[in-house]
């Protein structure tokens, strides 16, 4: 539900606003099979076991700032941890509620794998224990210019209250609350290096929450004209890359390319992007003999052809050196598996990456043994 003052509910009207401009200024040809995703929609709604939660995220980037020391508050929440209560509940008769095992929730970062698009899309996931349920949400947006610090955010409904999150830039040193508590952003966890998280647990009152330098003055996390990157032009094919693209996914002999995406020409550095963006500058469906896959190939988005950065929240797969993986739990995001191919990544999903939320009709198992028999051209 909308509240007027809420900082993310204007924080998203204003970022949908930007990327309507943005899109009509870019008028990018569009991909046949077009999916929620491929549609850069910002909030989804996920339906699981009849559970529904909407997570709205609002999602920018930024470079981090010089790193600053807090003058006071308590550490937030982690990115990942145990849904309690910030106060206590109790029961009718006053005395203290039996929380029974606690829910778990978790945050992911990760890029936006649209070809062209220089963006984050984050996640929010919620285990409901004592359902053996889980539900959430996920969204993607552009990336922006260093003079945005504010990240993502979002929120979701929880029993108790409400979950809410905010990923920051080292610009941020403190959230101030209404009730006067102040939230110190807390690093680690998936976020990338530079930028760091809050998480208000139910219970916790943001409306009228301030970003706060470590001097203690306000920071504007507003949105406004040139704090976004404006992608790259591509195009779309049934079968081999466009002609021209320096960016191809390379399948072999017993694999098919169905359908393949690429920028047009060399890609180009965006401007402003300051940190560790990354830009998808081709991809491919291909069917394999172990079902279909859709591999996406990343570049640093400030300086292509330099080596990208780490995959957020990927870590390494046993027995695959050299191939990363993300959590297969995370709501709103399909499991990637991913390894260096020169100044690039190479990153494999299961099905078809436009069919975001539907169930792959050939959902490959093996992604690891499909990773390492594609390969990639790249700058």
């Amino acid at each position: 539900m909308s509240r007027p003052d809420d900082p993310f509910d204007r924080l998203r009207a204003e970022l949908r606003t930007a990327a309507e401009h943005r899109a009509g200024e870019r008028a990018p040809a569009a991909a046949p099979a077009a999916s929620a995703r491929q549609a850069g929609r910002l909030g989804r709604v996920s339906r699981r076991s009849g559970l529904i939660a909407v997570v709205t995220t609002a999602v920018v980037a930024s470079a981090a700032a010089a790193a600053v020391v807090a003058t006071g508050g308590s550490p937030s929440a982690p990115s990942a941890g145990p849904l309690t209560r910030a106060t206590p509940e109790t029961t009718r008769t006053g005395g203290p509620a039996d929380p029974g095992p606690p829910s778990r929730y978790a945050i992911h970062i990760s890029p936006d794998l649209r070809v062209g698009q220089t963006g984050w899309c984050t996640s929010l996931t919620v285990r409901a224990a004592s359902r053996d349920r889980s539900f959430g949400g996920a969204g993607c947006g552009p990336a922006a210019t260093t003079s945005q610090p504010f990240i993502a955010g979002g929120y979701t409904s929880v029993p108790g209250g409400r979950l809410t999150y905010a990923i920051v830039d080292d610009t941020i040193s403190v959230l101030r609350l209404r009730s006067g508590r102040r939230v110190v952003p807390r690093p680690g966890g998936g976020i990338p290096d530079g930028w760091r998280v809050i998480v208000l647990l139910p219970g916790e009152n943001d409306r009228h929450a301030a970003y706060l330098r470590a001097d203690g003055s306000l920071v504007d996390t507003g949105i406004g004209p040139g704090r976004f990157a404006r992608g790259q032009r591509s195009g779309t094919t049934d079968g081999p890359p466009p002609d021209g693209s320096a960016c191809r996914v390379v399948a072999p002999p017993t694999a098919t390319v169905l359908r393949s995406r690429a920028i047009r020409g060399a890609p180009v550095p965006e401007p402003g992007v300051n940190g560790r963006a990354f830009l998808p500058c081709a991809s491919a469906l291909v069917r394999t003999p172990g079902g279909d896959v859709t591999a996406t190939v990343l570049l640093d988005a400030a300086r292509p052809g330099s080596p990208p950065a780490g995959l957020p929240g990927a870590t390494a797969v046993p027995g695959h050196p050299g191939v990363v993986g993300t959590d297969p739990s995370i709501i709103g995001e399909a499991r990637i598996v991913a390894r260096r191919v020169g100044n690039a990544w190479l990153v494999v999903q299961s099905g078809d990456a436009s069919e975001l939320f539907a169930r792959p009709k050939r959902r490959a198992t093996d992604l690891e043994g499909t990773l390492e028999d594609l390969g990639a051209t790249a700058p």
